[in-house]
């Protein structure tokens, strides 16, 4: 299917060429910044004011009259020994029934780097791939 090539239209001009487009950006950007941090006081404040205020949240949610709310998140965050847990300790682990509580997650950058024969073997041995994924995020210097 060929895809038809349209020019790229703004609300206030009929078209815009890339640099244009490029300009417009960066210019959006610069005022994107100018009023984050004008509104970090703000933000500052109203956090401050929930911390103190705990007991006004309803499911988790401060809400103010004008739209604005702010909303309490929880995360687990864990910790552990990481040299107390040897593999004949994460075996004992599994053995005792723990095996859906474990996930292995492989160091992709080092893997890709190794030089050991063994490991790239048993790497193999399940099928074990690495796919470089490509995305693309506009930036600026400023």
């Amino acid at each position: 299917m060929a895809l038809k090539k349209k020019a790229v239209e703004a609300p206030y001009q009929a078209t815009i060429t890339i640099e244009q487009w490029a300009n417009l950006y960066e210019s959006f950007n610069a005022k994107i910044k100018a009023l984050e941090k004008e509104m970090k006081p703000a933000k500052e404040a109203l956090l401050n004011y929930a911390k103190e205020h705990r007991e006004k949240f309803e499911d988790n949610k401060l809400r103010f009259p004008n739209g604005v709310y702010i909303e309490c998140r929880n995360r687990m965050v864990d910790s552990y020994d990481k040299d107390a847990m040897s593999m004949e300790w994460l075996n004992r682990f599994i053995d005792n029934g723990g095996e859906e509580l474990v996930d292995v997650k492989f160091n992709t950058k080092a893997i890709s780097e190794t030089e050991k024969d063994a490991v790239a073997k048993m790497l193999q041995e399940i099928d074990y791939t690495i796919e470089v994924k490509e995305s693309m995020a506009v930036c600026t210097e400023k």
